[in-house]
């Protein structure tokens, strides 16, 4: 209740000049250990992207805590294309109210483990989204802590973009690893804009990821009410390679790279097949998620709360120990190296060896060198190719010459294999 009331204080103003939400980074971020699987997309696609076309599609969140005695509470916060706050009022972005609580949970069933399971749609009854634009969601706990917070895009396709091929690199140094991705966007509707080579931005992101897009992509030219992008430094991003995945559906039957299951009467330990580095490995065209995880199990329905949770164990095989740390990466920590995910070396066995905790369902992962700086490297282990399969996303933001905000004014996923090279 305290919470609300300090909400609702600054909803009459019309302005959160909140120092707390200013001092938090407007990224995804975990801030406790408590709570897993953190899942956010469209409601209607559980293994979708989060990004949700304003006033016709719902956004679905989903998280475990295994502490039973909390309550949460969730606050959306409008950005700027560069993941800053944005300078207009909640009134401007949101209808109803910030900062309600999230009253939708089930706690687990015949799972060896307990946790209970928290999910949220926007919009609800209380809260709606006004305008496009990028998001921010924030849960607190009932004591005003900062719990995790995640980001989403609404968009609005006002604008159209009109994908050309996704093609092999032509820039120098990146001929046999990068792919490059040609569009261009197109004014079918006739929306006024204003000063269009200065004020339409595009960004791209390959599978989902926010940590290695592409930004600033500025129209070079317009024609007949088209916008056309010709800088191929700017449109070309390594192709990696095809994810390394597990399946644990099954907690009875191994699967492709899971080794060995273990059950014990209090836990479940998978053991995953050795893995090597694939630097400087022929491309191999292996099926994958592009980073989407599922969650579900063979076993019941309702896999939210009745799937399980497992240790699994993971390897990497190296004749040496690098000078900076290895982590196992993926959408599940959002590509951010922690502790949790951190790999350590047996020099014995020459094998680098991490665990962490994963819920039953389908995962796609890399492994990454982190410098101390904090430098994610995963072309080490990983290398790359210009014939990856992979998911782009290509962003359009727009700014009017008046307007204090970013609009989101078209949003096109596709995908490197559906289009000829």
């Amino acid at each position: 209740m305290r919470f609300l009331i300090f909400t609702f204080c600054f909803l009459i103003l019309g302005y959160e000049i909140n120092a707390q939400f200013e001092e938090l980074p407007m990224d995804n971020k975990l801030y406790v250990d408590h709570i897993k699987s953190i899942t956010i997309h469209n409601k209607k696609t559980p293994d979708s992207y989060p990004f949700i076309s304003l006033n016709t599609e719902t956004l679905h969140l989903g998280f475990d805590d295994f502490n039973t005695d909390n309550d949460y509470y969730y606050y959306i916060v409008h950005c700027d294309r560069n993941w800053n706050m944005s300078n207009i009022s909640t009134l401007d972005y949101l209808s109803g109210f910030n900062g309600e609580q999230i009253e939708e949970y089930e706690p687990s069933s015949l799972t060896i483990i307990d946790y209970t399971h928290f999910y949220l749609d926007i919009p609800n009854e209380d809260t709606r989204l006004l305008i496009s634009g990028n998001y921010m969601i924030f849960i607190f706990d009932q004591d005003e802590n900062p719990i995790f917070s995640k980001r989403f895009v609404m968009y609005e396709n006002k604008l159209t973009t009109a994908p050309k091929n996704v093609q092999m690199a032509t820039n120098l140094g990146q001929l046999d690893s990068g792919q490059t991705i040609q569009f261009s966007i197109i004014n079918a509707k006739g929306k006024k804009i204003d000063q269009p080579l200065e004020s339409i931005e595009c960004h791209i992101l390959q599978n989902g990821r926010w940590d290695d897009r592409l930004t600033n992509i500025k129209p070079e030219y317009e024609r007949n009410d088209a916008f056309y992008f010709s800088n191929t430094n700017q449109l070309t991003m390594a192709g990696y390679k095809e994810f390394r995945n597990f399946d644990f559906r099954s907690i009875e039957f191994t699967s492709l790279f899971v080794h060995s299951i273990d059950l014990y009467d209090d836990k479940i330990d998978i053991l995953l097949k050795r893995q090597d580095n694939r630097k400087h490995r022929t491309y191999i065209q292996d099926n994958d998620n592009n980073a989407r995880t599922i969650i579900t199990n063979d076993r019941f329905d309702q896999a939210e709360r009745t799937s399980e949770y497992a240790n699994v164990v993971f390897n990497l095989m190296e004749n040496h120990k690098y000078e900076d740390d290895i982590y196992i990466l993926g959408s599940f920590n959002d590509f951010k190296p922690s502790e949790a995910y951190k790999m350590t070396y047996n020099q014995d066995r020459q094998i680098y060896m991490g665990s962490a905790l994963f819920k039953q369902g389908y995962y796609d992962y890399m492994f990454g060198l982190v410098d101390v700086d904090g430098n994610v490297d995963m072309l080490e282990f990983e290398g790359s190719s210009n014939l990856t399969e992979n998911d782009y996303q290509i962003i359009t933001y727009y700014r009017a010459y008046n307007q204090n905000y970013d609009e989101v004014v078209s949003y096109k996923p596709l995908n490197s294999g559906d289009i000829n090279y």
